[in-house]
């Protein structure tokens, strides 16, 4: 028989005996040999089971090998075996991805996991910007009263008033006793007053004289004030004069520190006696 033809014999009946009987048992074994008769003659190949099938019609039930077999062949028979899983193949090349499924319902909720431990804290943050000013609170209830402080340091002294105006003549005292009997006065004496001088000058010196007779000469002296300016007078000079060893005169300089315009009349009063040469 030729070869091909021999090939392809073998090939069908290894599909249509061999693959279902192989398919009966439960998982195939690597070590399981397949046991095959072919006659010479009509080139018919036999699965046969090497434990004494043999071939027959009943399967083995009567025919557990018979004398002119060999494992379970006949003598004139050609035993083929083959195994019935071959060595593993190289492995394949990788196919395709397959297309992504849809996904899924989402699952249901997980118990929540118990806390972890605390982290170690982290660096501190840079200052943010300053927020708006909020509005103002409400008054609050005023505290109580603090202790008293100590007494400050004595302020400097404030400028000297303007003079006052005089006051009301006071009731005359009782009369002193009598003095003790006085030394001969002068011969010559002599009290005069002048007629006064009126001036409006503020701020500027304003002098009055007045002379004893001829033959005398003054030995005391005196002022006052008319009209309605003696409140704002102060007299600088109130002397005899001239600064002499014997002067007849009495002079009265005096100024007034207002702004007020109204006139107002200096007078002098002159003690005279006899001049004594």
């Amino acid at each position: 028989m030729p070869l091909i033809v021999f090939a392809a014999v073998l090939g069908a009946m290894f599909l249509f005996l061999a693959v279902p009987r192989l398919m009966a048992h439960e998982a195939p074994v690597t070590d399981q040999v397949i046991h095959a008769c072919v006659n010479e003659k009509s080139g018919e190949i036999k699965i046969v089971d090497p434990l004494g099938d043999g071939g027959s019609k009943d399967h083995g039930s009567k025919d557990k090998g018979s004398k002119d077999s060999n494992d379970g062949c006949k003598k004139k028979d050609l035993v083929l075996d083959w195994n019935a899983v071959g060595p593993q193949g190289d492995t394949g090349a990788t196919g395709p991805s397959g297309p992504s499924g849809s996904t899924g319902a989402t699952g249901p909720s997980g118990p929540s996991g118990s806390t972890g431990a605390t982290g170690p804290s982290g660096p501190s943050g840079s200052t943010g910007a300053t927020g708006p000013t909020g509005p103002s609170g409400s008054t609050g209830a005023t505290g109580p009263t603090g202790p008293s402080g100590s007494t400050g340091a004595t302020g400097p002294s404030g400028p000297t008033g303007k003079p006052g105006k005089p006051g009301a003549t006071g009731p005359s005292g009782p009369s002193g006793p009598p003095g003790y009997p006085g030394q001969d006065g002068q011969s010559g004496y002599v009290h005069l007053r002048s007629s006064g001088e009126t001036t409006s000058a503020n701020n500027a010196e304003f002098a009055v004289k007045i002379s004893c007779p001829k033959g005398k000469v003054a030995v005391g002296g005196g002022h006052s004030v008319g009209n309605s300016g003696f409140a704002q007078v102060r007299i600088i000079d109130n002397e005899p004069w001239p600064r002499i060893a014997l002067p007849n005169q009495w002079r009265v300089n005096a100024i007034r520190a207002s702004s007020d315009n109204t006139p107002w009349t200096l007078y002098a009063n002159v003690i005279c006696i006899d001049s004594p040469y």
